[in-house]
């Protein structure tokens, strides 16, 4: 399997999963300049809080 092909994620019971949507908030107020390896898609992600600003939650 190459690098650019990907199978579907699977959750602990094997089913697929929904893919994976990256946050969009209306504004980024503080980036954190941070980049993050998602677990589904195994690529680096921008990291950016939900809501763009320095208040972090985990979802």
């Amino acid at each position: 399997m190459s690098a650019d092909e990907s199978l579907p994620a699977t959750g602990t019971s094997g089913c697929p999963q929904p893919p994976w949507e990256k946050p969009t908030p209306a504004e980024v107020t503080h980036d954190p300049r941070l980049w993050i390896t998602n677990s589904l898609t195994r690529q680096k992600e921008h990291f950016l809080t939900m809501d763009g600003s320095s208040r972090m939650v985990w979802y």
